[in-house]
């Protein structure tokens, strides 16, 4: 297995970029490039080169893999100063005042791999392309359900967040994407 995680990195990493986009006229081409490159800038700032070995090595242990990707905004307190010059018949007079503002720390693709025992189909469906859904389980901090919540993610999270505990700690809690 190991020997062959090498050649295939290198089968899907050799195509540049290691994607087809293909217009359906002819006065598509403009458009192709634009989408092309797009593509291949979220990719790289995604960190999708880093993600081909581990989900080749499951692909080959259990015969798929799945890679979750999704837009990401994250943004962070910080105090900001701001310069203000005002000019008057004694010249220039500049007045600092420092603020805490939200900021913008990272606006873009984010991927991950998804683990194969985490990963569920909708069991009435023969196939994942015909499945009225997929999804995956994960850990989740109540400070994270609610940053996506807030960003549109999920439609239900305040019920979540005001829930109680209950006695048994295995029990299952939902949310329902909006997508």
């Amino acid at each position: 297995r190991e020997v062959l995680i090498p050649r295939l990195r290198e089968a899907v990493l050799d195509y540049d970029p290691p994607f087809e986009v293909v217009g359906r006229e002819q006065m598509d081409v403009r458009q192709e490039l634009q989408i092309r490159e797009t593509l291949r800038y979220q990719l790289d700032k995604a960190g999708f080169d880093r993600m081909v070995e581990p989900a080749l090595r499951l692909l080959l242990t259990y015969g798929f893999c799945v890679v979750k990707t999704w837009w990401s905004s994250q943004t962070e307190k910080r105090v900001v100063r701001e310069v203000k010059r005002t000019i008057d018949k004694n010249g220039v007079k500049r007045v600092i005042t420092r603020k805490e503002k939200e900021v913008i720390t990272y606006n873009g693709p984010k991927c991950r791999l998804v683990d194969p025992f985490s990963f569920f189909v909708d069991t009435n469906s023969s196939s994942v392309q015909e499945s009225t859904f997929v999804g995956d389980s994960c850990v989740m901090t109540y400070d994270e359900i609610e940053a996506l919540g807030k960003m549109g993610v999920y439609e239900n999270y305040q019920e979540l967040l005001v829930e109680e505990p209950k006695s048994d700690p295995y029990r299952t809690r939902a949310l329902v994407d909006r997508s």
